[in-house]
């Protein structure tokens, strides 16, 4: 999993904010662990493939899928650093998305449901419970 948070740092005697690009994977047993981060100035497809690029000469290698937001910059860094790896949109951020779009009182039995989607692991059934 990548993402990109903003932090404010001390730069030739000012502070400036700057973008934190992070890496977390998952290892062999299941375990989560921090992969590397880079403070760059931005957000792009350019700091993203640097970043990405960085990784794997410290050796990340046999990606089989990347789960991030779906910030334009990193989808196509994402898609031209791990050729053979599959892309998947991180569910945090797109109940956010969704959400935004909603009348806030009316929220808690949408997102219940959304939240049901989320637990079936093939798509046959979540389309059979999508149609009831």
């Amino acid at each position: 999993m990548t993402d990109l948070i903003y932090i404010k740092i001390r730069e030739h005697h000012r502070v400036v904010s700057k973008s934190c690009h992070i890496a977390v994977g998952i290892s062999g047993d299941g375990e989560r662990e921090i992969l590397g981060f880079m403070i760059q100035d931005k957000e792009s497809d350019e700091t993203w493939s640097l970043f990405f690029d960085y990784l794997k000469n410290r050796g990340l290698e046999g990606m089989e899928m990347v789960i991030s937001d779906a910030h334009k910059a990193l989808v196509k860094a994402i898609k031209k650093s791990f050729i053979n790896a599959s892309w998947q949109r991180c569910q945090v951020h797109f109940m956010r998305n969704i959400l935004s779009c909603i009348p806030k009182k009316e929220s808690k039995p949408f997102i219940e449901e959304v939240k049901a989607l989320f637990k079936f692991t093939d798509i046959e059934t979540a389309c059979k419970a999508k149609i009831r």
